[in-house]
Order: C-alpha cells, then structure tokens, then sequence
C-alpha cells in the first residue's frame, strides 16, 4: 500500500533541489547527509528544479538502485527535460485558470440574471444560497438580516447534518453581542475567518 510523502522545502534532497534551485547529483545517496531514508532501494539520484522564470514550481526527480548509476551527461539531460516539463505545466496552469475565470464569470451573470427575475424575497434567498454553492462549495450556509440592533436567521443550509438545523432556523441575538457580525455591520466590509478558533471575536 502507497502512502503520501511529504518533504519540508530544504529537507532531503529533492528539497535542497527546490529551495536552491539548482540541479543536483548524489552517485551514492548514503553518502550524502542530505539524503532522507524513506526508500531504502534507492542508491543513487538525481534531481533538477522545474523553473518557470526563475520561481521554481517542483522538482523532477529520478532514483536507481544502482550506485554510480547517473553520470554528467544524464544530469544534462534531466534538466532540459526538467525545463519542458516546467512550461508545460505553466502553460497548463495558465489555461485551466483562464477556463476557470471564464466559466466563474458565466455562473456570476446566470446567477445575477435568476435573482433580478424573482420577485418573492424569501424565494430571491433561497435561490441565492442555491447558486452561492455553485461557486462556493460549503459545509453550511446562512442568509441573517439585521433588524432593530438585532441578527436573525432568515435562511440556512447545511445545518441538518450536525443536528442544529432548528437552532439555525430560530437563531436570534443582539448584534453587539457578536463582534465579528458587529464589526462588518458597522464597517460595510465583507470578513474573512480563516481559522474560527484562533480569532478571539469569534462567538461559538
């Protein structure tokens, strides 16, 4: 069974490739301290960075169970295969996110289109909710209105599968009393959480 291994950048010797960006040649990975020991048929390597203007994206390595089994000449060539494979893969970078632009543009316009032509309020957030997950995938979602100084619920998504659907649906409190909401109320700015456990305004 295969497992994932993951090399801090600068660790082993495909992350000394990558952080010093510059093509490397152990004809005896024993003998090298940079050599990490996760596969112990490996004797000798070789690596060369994949550099697309001079940022390095990865790295292109190969490995022999063979002692002294690369020489100069094999480096050489790893490293022109190294410089194809990093256009390529930009160029490939490049593409998909254009067709993702464009296709992110297309959703944002048939979304704008369906809600300008409803004209009940609650189905206008119902329909919003829907079409946010298209571009958005999310656990749980909710529309709340503020009113009088204080936050409702007017929709929600998602909460049914952790058993807080009905607390959701009925969720009222002071908007003083969740800093965060408060703060965005106040500033007009959309707020970005990362990590809701380590923000100290964060309400549970």
């Amino acid at each position: 069974e295969s497992k994932q291994v993951l090399i801090p950048l600068g660790s082993g010797i495909t992350g000394w490739c990558g952080a010093n960006r510059k093509s490397l040649l152990v004809p005896d990975v024993r003998q090298d301290s940079r050599y990490l020991d996760y596969y112990l048929r490996t004797c000798a390597e070789m690596a060369a960075p994949l550099l697309v203007h001079d940022d390095c994206i990865g790295v292109l390595n190969v490995e022999s169970a063979q002692v002294n089994a690369f020489a100069p000449d094999d480096l050489a060539l790893l490293e022109s295969l190294a410089a194809r494979a990093a256009a390529a893969i930009h160029n490939a970078r490049l593409h998909s996110a254009e067709r993702e632009h464009r296709q992110f543009a297309e959703t944002l316009r048939d979304i704008g289109m369906a809600l300008t032509s409803e004209l009940n309020p609650d189905a206008v957030i119902d329909l919003l909710l829907d079409e946010v997950a298209r571009v958005l995938p999310y656990d749980t979602a909710a529309v709340q209105l503020f009113d009088d100084g204080m936050v409702r619920t007017k929709r929600q998504r998602g909460y049914e599968k952790y058993g807080v659907a009905q607390h959701m649906e009925s969720f009222e409190m002071p908007i003083d009393a969740l800093p965060i909401l408060s703060r965005m109320a106040t500033s007009g700015k959309p707020q970005l959480i990362p990590d809701t456990r380590k923000d100290p305004l964060w309400v549970e």
